[in-house]
């Protein structure tokens, strides 16, 4: 899917460190009361939309995409929030819990995880009409032993031959083999991949989570053994560029936006440097980004859970 070209616009506010926020049921904070500062006021949120009614979830999400100029197709982003995925009887966690399960071992904030797994194909694995069908269906690998396609779901396109090294890292446990089988595929540019099937939603996203903490510590190596100074917002976003297009577009775009100079105050995640080969993957990037943003100024990962809703 194309960028939205205004999501940019709404990523000031998740660049740095953020503090004082507040969300529905808490007190105003900040200000100063010896110097008359005025508080800071709670951020408006969109009301939760009703499980069951479907008027209600399109209205919400027509309300989201509004507010933050996010493309109407990631939707389930939000949605599916709250619900536990259809594809395994393995899994009894909902999204929001695997995503702070996993969030340590990715390295990324759990609203960064969460959005990268969404978009790579994760909300497929809730049911779901298609178009030209009348019943719901759930992406399905054709093997019940493991259900879960990653290379369709997680984006994990190189997973079978990654697994020997995450392993020998700590990145997973040794008996995690148990959890997957091998599955070749067919990749955008038309060559066979090594990907895996999974036990479990939860098994996908812990896989998706080791290879980006890989992604994010061998950049990380780079850019230290460069010299080249990072704050926590960009080594998340090169981490992703590295996962998204592969370490060699991390590292070209990291060398562009050097030269350029808009590594300097992340210069370079308020707007788009000049022209570049891999456009796309900054695009695709900043996608996660933008959302993330929007999960976090709803207090999706803040408050306490909604009622959870089971799609099974």
């Amino acid at each position: 899917m194309a960028a939205n070209p205004n999501i940019l616009a709404n990523l000031k506010s998740y660049v740095g460190d953020k503090t004082g926020k507040t969300f529905d049921g808490d007190p105003p904070t900040g200000g100063d009361k010896g110097k008359g500062t005025p508080a800071a006021k709670p951020p408006e949120r969109i009301p939760m939309f009703k499980a069951e009614d479907p008027k209600s979830r399109r209205a919400y999400l027509d309300a989201i995409v509004k507010k933050y100029n996010l493309p109407h197709g990631y939707g389930d982003t939000f949605t599916r929030f709250n619900e536990i995925p259809s594809s395994s009887e393995a899994d009894t966690l909902t999204s929001k819990e695997l995503a702070l399960k996993m969030a340590k071992a990715s390295g990324l904030p759990p609203s960064l995880l969460y959005s990268s797994a969404m978009v790579e194909g994760m909300s497929g694995l809730y049911p779901q009409i298609l178009k030209g069908s009348k019943e719901e269906s759930v992406d399905f690998s054709g093997d019940e032993k493991y259900p879960v396609p990653g290379f369709r779901n997680f984006g994990l396109d190189t997973f079978s031959d990654a697994y020997p090294g995450l392993v020998k890292k700590g990145l997973l446990p040794a008996d995690f083999n148990k959890r997957f089988i091998k599955s070749v595929h067919t990749n955008e540019q038309n060559k066979k991949v090594n990907s895996a099937n999974f036990d479990s939603a939860e098994a996908g996203l812990q896989a998706k989570a080791a290879m980006m903490k890989d992604a994010q510590d061998q950049f990380n190596a780079y850019a230290a053994q460069n010299k080249i100074p990072l704050s926590d917002r960009a080594r998340q976003f090169f981490a992703l560029a590295a996962y998204n297009g592969g370490p060699g577009a991390a590292k070209t775009l990291l060398q562009e936006y050097q030269k350029s100079g808009t590594l300097a105050n992340d210069a370079f995640l308020k707007t788009r440097p000049a022209q570049s080969r891999y456009n796309q993957v900054y695009d695709n990037v900043m996608q996660r980004f933008s959302l993330a943003n929007a999960l976090d100024s709803e207090g999706y990962f803040e408050p306490p859970p909604q009622t959870t809703v089971t799609s099974k």
